[in-house]
């Protein structure tokens, strides 16, 4: 991860789960230090960045990618394992 100042395992757990009664997947992605409170409220807003080069926008780019495929984003509970992300995207067959 960009803004961790040392190397960090990204780990990915992959669970069923549903979209409105409809077949989905939940990725959970963890890892880094964690997120404090006011990190996990402005997450998905533009312009929350630690760094000093970058825009500040990349997780509101990514929600509005998964949003655009039908999908949800969310910031896990991320108890005691560091920052979690969870992706939840339909499950359609092509």
């Amino acid at each position: 991860m960009a803004v961790c100042q040392e190397r960090v395992e990204i780990k990915v757990f992959c669970t069923s789960a549903e979209i409105g009664r409809q077949p989905a997947i939940r990725l959970a992605f963890r890892t880094g230090p964690g997120l404090n409170t006011e990190q996990r409220q402005r997450i998905f807003r533009s312009i929350l960045t630690p760094k000093t080069k970058g825009t500040g926008l990349g997780m509101a780019i990514a929600e509005r990618n998964v949003e655009a495929h039908g999908g949800r984003i969310a910031v896990g509970s991320g108890i005691d394992r560091g920052a979690e992300i969870l992706v939840t995207l339909p499950n359609k067959k092509p």
